[in-house]
């Protein structure tokens, strides 16, 4: 699923998320269908750690 992050100054940025992860993105958001995202705060994409670069701990 690829999101497209839209902020208030106007900047867009487009996030992919895996299709393991589309149905707890949704889950989390409480909503039904990826139509259902528009106006979800960016934090409901947050299912999972992100690893940082090796060497980063």
């Amino acid at each position: 699923m690829v999101v497209e992050l839209t902020y208030p100054n106007g900047g867009r940025a487009t996030v992919q998320v895996e299709g393991s992860d589309a149905a707890r993105v949704m889950a989390r958001a409480g909503v039904a269908t990826a139509g259902e995202l528009v106006g979800q705060p960016w934090t409901v994409l947050q299912v999972r750690e992100v690893a940082g670069p090796e060497g980063s701990r």
